[in-house]
This record gives C-alpha cells, sequence and structure tokens, in this order.
C-alpha cells in the first residue's frame, strides 16, 4: 500500500504540496484543485509546468478527482462529458491511471432513477475507451445515487468493463448516514474492485451532529480497514482527504464542493497531522 493526499487538502499551491509530499517521503499525488480552479479547468500551460514540477521531483500523479455526475441527473449532462474529454487528455499527459467521477445527486426514489444513472455511466465508460490507460471510478459519495458498499456493488454488477471500478471511500458512509459500519459491511462486497481508497475520520454523535476529526479520533476503524486491505493484497494508495481543520470546521456545502482558496485554508497543518499519525498506524501494523 502507498500512502498520499488530495492536494486541495494541503493547499492550492503546488510547491506546499510538494514540500509535504517530500517531508514524509511520499512519492504519489491525488489532484483536485490548485490554484483556485479544479485541476480539469486548468489551461494546457498550467498543465505543462504541473507537469514538470511533479516530474522535477520524482512524484506520480496517484488520481484525477473530477466533480463529474456530481449534479443533479436531470441537468443539461453536455458540460459533464466535456469535463470528462478534459479529464482524459489530462490524465494521459500526467501519466495518470485512474480518473474519479460520482453518480449524481442522490433523490428521494431513487429506485425510479437508478436504471437512468447506469446507462449514463456506461454512456460516459463508452467515451473513454479510446483512453485504454485510463480506469474511471466510481466513488461512493456521501449523498449520491451509489452511497455504501452494496450500491457500488449494484454498478460493478452492471457495468463490468475492465475500464471501470471502484474509489472507497468507508468515511463517506458513516458521515452521510447510509452504513454506519461500512468496514464490515460494505468493504467485503466490493474488496476486488476496489482500486483507490479515501481515508477520512468522521464522528457523529448521538444526536445526529458530524463532524470530521484528525485521523485516528472519530468513528472509522481505520486499524481494521487497513487490516483487511492487507489480507485482501490492496496494492494501491491510501489517499487522505482529511475534511478536517484545527481552527475551523468546514462548512457542508464546501464538503460537497471542495476546492479553492477558502476550502485549502488550514490544510497544510491538518494534514500532516493526519499524514504522521497514519505513517506511524502503518509501520505499527507492518503494512
Amino acid at each position: 500500500m502507498n500512502l498520499t493526499f488530495i492536494n486541495d487538502e494541503v493547499s492550492q499551491d503546488i510547491d506546499d504540496v510538494i514540500r509535504l509530499c517530500k517531508a514524509y517521503g511520499l512519492r504519489g499525488l491525488e489532484l483536485r484543485s490548485l490554484n483556485n480552479l479544479q485541476v480539469i479547468d486548468q489551461c494546457r500551460a498550467q498543465i505543462e509546468e504541473l507537469r514538470m514540477k511533479l516530474d522535477d521531483n520524482d512524484i506520480t500523479t496517484a488520481c484525477i478527482d473530477t466533480p463529474i455526475f456530481k449534479c443533479d441527473i436531470n441537468s443539461d449532462l453536455e458540460n459533464q462529458f466535456t469535463s470528462l474529454n478534459k479529464a482524459l487528455e489530462i490524465s494521459e499527459r500526467l501519466k495518470c491511471p485512474y480518473i474519479r467521477i460520482f453518480s449524481f445527486w442522490r433523490r428521494i426514489n431513487r429506485n425510479e432513477y437508478i436504471e437512468k444513472t447506469h446507462f449514463l455511466l456506461q454512456k460516459l465508460l463508452v467515451n473513454a475507451k479510446h483512453f485504454p490507460n485510463v480506469t474511471i471510478l466510481l466513488e461512493n459519495g456521501k449523498n449520491t445515487m451509489h452511497a455504501n458498499g452494496l450500491e457500488l456493488l449494484e454498478a460493478k454488477s452492471i457495468l463490468t468493463d475492465e475500464n471501470f471500478q471502484l474509489l472507497w471511500d468507508p468515511g463517506n458512509c458513516i458521515f452521510g448516514g447510509m452504513d454506519q459500519n461500512p468496514i464490515s459491511d460494505g468493504y467485503p462486497l466490493i474488496k476486488d474492485y476496489i482500486r483507490h481508497v479515501h481515508l477520512k475520520d468522521p464522528k457523529v454523535s448521538k444526536n445526529g451532529e458530524k463532524q470530521y476529526l484528525p485521523i485516528g479520533e472519530g468513528d472509522l476503524d481505520i486499524a481494521m480497514q487497513l487490516t483487511l486491505l492487507k489480507e485482501n493484497n490492496y496494492s494501491g494508495y491510501l489517499s487522505l482527504e482529511t475534511h478536517w481543520r484545527r481552527f475551523r470546521t468546514i462548512p457542508e456545502v464546501e464538503l460537497d464542493y471542495p476546492g479553492g482558496h477558502a476550502f485549502s485554508n488550514g490544510g497544510y497543518e491538518a494534514t500532516s497531522t493526519s499524514v504522521r499519525y497514519l505513517s506511524e498506524l502503518l509501520l505499527k501494523h507492518e503494512l
């Protein structure tokens, strides 16, 4: 297993991000937003500068996080497919194997929309087929149409393409109220399809108040998740998406649409703290 983090959980400045990577000997990086823009909205010159800086510091791109299909299923989706084309081109230039997507905002009457959801996901995969070195990863969003392990399995059982796999975020299950025991309930269902893992640590009180805490202080049994990943010979990345800041609580609207300077504010210290904890945990358990 390899450790990394999502860059804008640290800073919008790639130099800050690289500094933290080098401080902990991390060789890969997950990209979401830089310079107050989503990575997929960067111009060609910005992507080329990013590529050169990462190459100069021997850091690879582990995954590109996009907000594709993090929208209403009945909205105009043309821009979503345009974003996919941008992401595919950028992934090729950065030699990145994975692009993260979602599956639309969740509907109360989910069953009435799930067939359309899977149809649109399949259409996305067809558009991506000309980039055989890139795999599309569906993440279980905390309030999307696929929000826990069982629902991710549903998608994978229908969309069997090799270039379609899963990104597992057990913290989203807890924070979204879709599975309070995701490691025992959801993970075993999809373990063979997981290619990337996000780690964050939510805390849900008895009265339903929710917040994110430093890794190791919330409700997620991270040691158990790491143990099970090792047992299943997982060799991908563990990527910190801390969603926690020491001196402020990130508003939920920013959690739904993470990115930009406001979101990254205070992230360097918060992510450094969590990287240190997780590094020690991996060493302790020989993972």
